[in-house]
């Protein structure tokens, strides 16, 4: 969260939100639109910490298969929200 609001709330209009090697920049909104990333993060987190508690009696194997993989899945957003930011900089940095 501190990531983007500190690198992009200063910028004004639109933002780079996705960029492919193929086709470049493929969607551009505003800086609030890039804070879905850590919201989703949060989201994802909650909902997977809570799926494996309830499993965690029963199915342990599950339990630990979403409590192993949310802080990969979580690392993938957080460098997908530093590739937002990165887009933007300016050049030269």
């Amino acid at each position: 969260w501190t990531l983007l609001l500190v690198s992009l709330s200063r910028l004004n209009g639109n933002i780079v939100l996705h960029y492919t090697t193929y086709f470049g920049v493929d969607l551009v909104g505003s800086w609030e639109r890039s804070l879905l990333l850590p919201a989703f993060g949060l989201l994802l987190l909650a909902f997977n910490t809570a799926v494996a508690k309830a499993f965690l009696d029963s199915q342990k194997l599950f339990s630990a298969f979403f409590l192993v993989l949310t802080p990969a899945f979580e690392l993938l957003l957080f460098f997908s929200a530093l590739f937002v930011v990165l887009a933007n900089a300016p050049a030269g940095i």
